[in-house]
């Protein structure tokens, strides 16, 4: 994991949406996306759950 994976998932965690939080980081979305899949890969796990009120981390993704 890489110091930009951190800010990745915290823009993410403070936005609740995978657009706004890429735009907060200055990137695209489909980048961000995938980034987060990569992630979720590496951990094996997912880090987010993705409802009607945006992305939110699981267990995993804040112990992360």
């Amino acid at each position: 994991m890489q110091i930009e994976d951190f800010e990745y998932l915290l823009a993410i965690t403070e936005h609740t949406s995978m657009g706004r939080a890429a735009e907060a980081l200055g990137m695209s979305q489909p980048a961000l996306t995938k980034a987060v899949h990569r992630l979720e890969q590496q951990a094996g796990l997912p880090l987010f759950v993705r409802n009607a009120k945006g992305m939110l981390p699981t267990e995993a993704g804040q112990a992360s």
